[in-house]
Parts: C-alpha cells; sequence; structure tokens
C-alpha cells in the first residue's frame, strides 16, 4: 500500500514520472455501474477512500454506491419542489434552474412541434437564442450548452430541408 503510494521524499523531491504512471483511470468493474441511476455522479467514487475500503482504486465501495443511488432517489423526488420554489437564495441553483427551463422548451420545440412548420419553428428557435441570451454566456452550463447547440443545430436542419423542399415543390408547380 505504502510502497505503491510513493512518490519521492523531502530530500529528493518528488517524482513527476512516478505520479504520472500511477495516476488511476477509474473503470466501473461491477456489473451494475451499467445500469446505475447514479453513474454520471458517481465517477468511481475518490480512489483513496477505495484503495482504503477495497483495497482497489479503481472500485467504489458499497457504501459510497448507495449513498449516491439515494441522492439521486432524493434529487428526483424533490425535483419539482425544488424546480417551483420562488424564493431560492442559491445563486448555482437558480443557474441551474434557469438551464433546465431553457432545456425544457427546446425539448418542447424538438418533440412537439411539427418542424415542418418552418415559420413556428423559426420562431420558436429566435426565442430560444432570446432565453440564452438573457441567462447570459456566463450563467451557460457545459453540459446544457453542448445539449442546446446539438439540439438547435438538429432543429435549424430540419427547418432547412424543409425549406429546400417547398422550394422545389414551388418550382415544380411553376414549371407544370
Amino acid at each position: 500500500y505504502k510502497k505503491k503510494n510513493y512518490i519521492g521524499n523531502i530530500y529528493t523531491g518528488v517524482d513527476t514520472d512516478m505520479i504520472r504512471n500511477t495516476q488511476t483511470k477509474v473503470k466501473y468493474y461491477k456489473e451494475e455501474c451499467d445500469t446505475c441511476n447514479a453513474r454520471l455522479l458517481c465517477k468511481g467514487g475518490c480512489p483513496q477512500e477505495n484503495l482504503r475500503m477495497n483495497h482497489r482504486e479503481d472500485e467504489p465501495s458499497k457504501a459510497y454506491c448507495d449513498t449516491r443511488r439515494l441522492m439521486v432517489e432524493v434529487v428526483k423526488e424533490k425535483q419539482d419542489q425544488i424546480m417551483n420554489a420562488t424564493n431560492i437564495r442559491d445563486r448555482k441553483l437558480n443557474i441551474l434552474k434557469e438551464n433546465l427551463k431553457i432545456k425544457k422548451y427546446i425539448d418542447l420545440v424538438y418533440n412537439e412541434t411539427d418542424l415542418r412548420d418552418t415559420l413556428t419553428s423559426s420562431a420558436r428557435i429566435m426565442k430560444v437564442k432570446e432565453m440564452i441570451n438573457n441567462l447570459g454566456e456566463e450563467k451557460l452550463l457545459p453540459t446544457f450548452k453542448d445539449y442546446f447547440e446539438q439540439r438547435l443545430t438538429l432543429i435549424a436542419s430540419i427547418i432547412t430541408t424543409e425549406l429546400k423542399f417547398k422550394k422545389k415543390e414551388i418550382e415544380y408547380n411553376e414549371n407544370n
């Protein structure tokens, strides 16, 4: 245990090669990780704690897994309450709430709008962009930003394809 974690001393300094070569890459060895509702939050746990509990740096303990699963369940249970609260004083929670509002609207546009209706779809895209602008770039969470960009690109390509199809249809009707 100690020999493996030895990276130098006060006389010789830190052996940076040893640090680089021993960095742990977390791997999910447990079968239940594939279907665990907390796998995105878990990230394999703390390597030092894993080593102490399991004698392996890359495998979280059962207690750690159970705690993370419970946290996810409680948050899911309370999510609506949190999202509908009007007097939230936590800045990070407010930022998350605003990002989730934009996500909900983008999902509505993507799932419930007839994207062949290019005028309505375009107006809704403009509203999404306005919501993002109002939130501000610095408050746009990275995973949400990626999601928003992906969805907006997909919606825009559907609208573009629909417009090209309508243009060809008009040209065909004019020629016949």
